[in-house]
């Protein structure tokens, strides 16, 4: 749905999930490289090693609906955690089947995983080098002018000071409620995400700063809307539980061409 790729541009977040399911799409199919737009591309990730600045945990929540009506797969929840070392992100109820699908990246190493349940016994992961995931949004959702504004409208979410600010467009227009005293760096938390493109560049200008704690995106003739909310918050340590691997049966992939080198 182009409106929900839009919105996710704009949100990067959610849009960093979308980016990281098209990867994992090409690895299940062992078809490295593009998309067949050249939107999204995969290369392996050569950047130095940054720890994370941001310790900690939070659940994002996202509803679609389509001409009035919740999507049957809605809600998707994103949970991400944080380590200085290590990020986990768990995707739930993913695509069609439903499926969970959480990935690792071990940062110093450079290594990341892909873990599989299917809700039956079966879980699987799969090991290889990191990727950068290159993605050119003009060309995937298209060069929609994307004017987002910071304003001076603030309101208390869960106990966290949020300002407002507004994306628009030819598509639709929303508004997302920015959480500014959560120390996260939203550009830090995507950077296997390498983005260009209107939307991105125009939301890069205000840094990317603060966690994103609501959201409500509306098409401009009024038949689909998304919503987002952020939920289950822990500031300062993560379970260990994100970053276990056991109970998977892990291919190495990394000595294979193209995804694993």
């Amino acid at each position: 749905m182009r409106t929900a790729c839009t919105l996710i541009t704009a949100l990067l977040v959610p849009y960093f999930a979308a980016a990281q399911i098209d990867l994992n799409k090409m690895m299940l199919q062992k078809q490295p490289g593009s998309d067949q737009k050249g939107s999204v591309q995969v290369q392996e990730d050569e950047s130095p090693y940054v720890p994370n600045s941001f310790v900690g945990s939070y659940r994002m929540e996202m509803h679609i609906f389509k001409k009035g009506v919740e999507d049957k797969h809605s809600p998707m929840n994103i949970r991400y955690a944080f380590q200085k070392d290590m990020t986990a992100m768990n995707i739930e109820n993913m695509d069609e089947k439903a499926r969970t699908m959480r990935m690792l990246y071990d940062l110093p190493n450079k290594w990341q995983y892909m873990l599989m349940d299917d809700g039956k016994g079966k879980k699987s992961a799969i090991k290889q080098k990191m990727k950068k995931i290159k993605m050119d949004t003009d060309k995937k959702n298209g060069a929609d002018e994307m004017k987002i504004s910071m304003t001076d409208e603030y309101k208390d979410i869960d106990g966290h000071k949020c300002r407002k600010i507004t994306g628009e467009n030819a598509e639709g227009k929303g508004e997302w409620w920015v959480a500014q005293d959560v120390d996260i760096d939203m550009m830090q938390v995507m950077s296997i995400v390498e983005a260009r493109g209107r939307a991105h560049d125009e939301y890069a200008r205000f840094g990317g700063k603060g966690l994103p704690m609501e959201m409500n995106w509306e098409k401009t003739d009024g038949s689909d809307r998304i919503t987002m909310s952020t939920k289950e918050i822990v500031i300062g340590k993560a379970d260990p539980g994100f970053f276990d691997l056991s109970g998977y049966q892990v291919t190495d992939m990394t000595a294979m061409p193209g995804f694993g080198h």
